[in-house]
């Protein structure tokens, strides 16, 4: 065994298909409530399960070994904890399937190394459990009453694609001061990028468009975006412009502080508008890391559309206005809201208040967000009354991709016919869960994941 692996738990199943069931429903469950989450699976028909525990990349390795003479049949399951930059190298990113998905398809592996262990590549695995057979999730107090649409979602998202440095520091730093942090972590980011990827693990076809530099950071972000089976063929490549980098500081208590060097980000034009007007798709997705011009000129374009503006431009008014009564969604913070309206925007009762102000300036619907608090929803063909959807109770460790993951969520609820309010809970139920764990892509979730952090059952099967 590599070094730091622990743990052999075996368990011998009669009848396969019901004890890996049980047995997978089991482990999931324990290590879910310890943090950690299920990136790649693929599952096999018969054997003996063992879960090893690799303290040294931070990994956890659930080994389906085949007892029957078809050796040719076998299970990985890797999930992972939060990991070091140092120990992220050994670990490529991996696709992240959520419990529901083990027992409706055939997947292929990923890859894992540390020392001395290495798991190759592997062909396709059949699916052991019948589909419709679920496999059991982690007990729930409350539950979503929304019915889940069976519609999978086509999302284009054009945005940025960045290089996340984040340092865990005891506090923020004030102007003119210094504070000593953590050792630097590096993971795939940008506002573009990380609504994808919240997309794509809630179940929507993805499709990116978007610009990264020839270097080694644009190289790691096209391959990021490929493990997670989002579409990355209209990424461009910028020659002679490095990549956009984001500094992110963490304090103790999950806030943030982020300064974006654009980079690559800021030579999106017309052509890369082109391409994201072009294709099937059920919605697009904007935000505002990229230059203003080509915002307007794809919210111009035919089709449902979400602007995320953010961060919010100095002519932030003006811009709402130019995107014009054709803008179908506008989400954005209090800070956003606040620059739009010229006014502060503070808490959830007054966030309802700005969000029909917003309607007034055009769009059809206008989402506010608070944070911790929830969302606030108004629209112009709605209720009279802004409807408002309180937040969800859970321990937060980072906030740094929370709102991403609520405008990629929200985009496949609305993309799958779920409708406006529901769509805002659930959307606010992933982005609750998104702050469980720290980073921003590494800790966006999955269906079960949704459920397990907050009650709530994602609507979007």
């Amino acid at each position: 065994m590599g070094q730091g692996f622990c743990q052999m738990v075996p368990v011998v199943s009669d009848d396969a298909d019901q004890a890996a069931a049980a047995a997978i429903g089991r482990v999931a469950d324990g290590l879910r409530a310890e943090g950690h989450s299920l990136l790649r699976a693929a599952t096999a028909r018969d054997g003996a399960a063992q879960v090893r525990a690799n303290t040294a990349i931070g990994c956890v390795l659930l080994d389906w070994d085949i007892g029957g003479a078809d050796g040719a049949d076998m299970t990985f399951f890797v999930l992972r904890s939060p990991v070091s930059s140092a120990a992220g190298r050994h670990l490529p990113y991996l696709r992240r399937l959520s419990l529901a998905q083990l027992g409706t398809g055939t997947w292929s592996m990923g890859r894992c190394t540390s020392k001395n262990k290495h798991v190759a590549p592997s062909t396709r695995f059949g699916p052991a459990l019948a589909p419709g057979r679920a496999i059991p999730a982690a007990p729930s107090a409350a539950r979503a009453t929304v019915p889940a649409m069976t519609k999978r979602p086509r999302v284009t998202v054009l945005g940025s694609l960045n290089m996340d440095i984040s340092v865990t520091v005891p506090r923020l730093p004030g102007p003119g001061a210094t504070v000593v942090g953590s050792a630097a972590r590096f993971s795939p980011g940008g506002k573009g990028a990380n609504q994808a990827v919240a997309a794509a693990r809630l179940g929507a076809d993805v499709r990116m468009v978007g610009r990264v530099g020839d270097d080694d950071f644009g190289r790691q972000l096209l391959a990021a975006l490929s493990a997670e089976g989002i579409d990355a063929g209209a990424v461009r490549i910028a020659a002679g412009v490095p990549t956009g980098l984001a500094m992110i500081a963490v304090d103790a208590h999950g806030e943030n502080l982020i300064t974006v060097a654009p980079g690559a980000n800021h030579h999106v034009g017309p052509s890369d508008v082109a391409v994201a007007g072009a294709g099937d798709r059920d919605i697009l997705v904007v935000s505002a890391e990229i230059p203003g011009p080509a915002i307007i000129q794809v919210l111009a374009q035919p089709g449902p559309a979400i602007l995320n503006l953010a961060p919010a431009p100095q002519n932030a008014a003006a811009f709402v206005a130019a995107a014009g009564p054709g803008l179908d969604w506008l989400v954005v913070n209090e800070s956003e809201a606040a620059a739009v309206l010229g006014r502060p925007v503070d808490g959830l009762a007054d966030a309802a208040l700005a969000a029909a102000e917003l309607v007034g300036q055009g769009p059809r619907h206008a989402v506010v967000t608070v944070g911790a608090h929830g969302a606030a929803l108004a629209s112009a063909d709605g209720p009279v009354s802004p409807v408002t959807i309180e937040g969800f109770r859970v321990l937060a460790v980072d906030t740094v991709g929370a709102g991403d993951t609520f405008v990629g969520a929200l985009a496949v609820a609305l993309a799958a016919g779920v409708p406006a309010p529901d769509a805002i809970k659930a959307a606010a139920a992933a982005g609750a869960a998104a702050v469980t764990r720290p980073g921003a892509q590494t800790a966006m979730p999955g269906p079960a994941e949704i459920l397990a952090a907050t009650g709530v059952t994602w609507p979007v099967a």
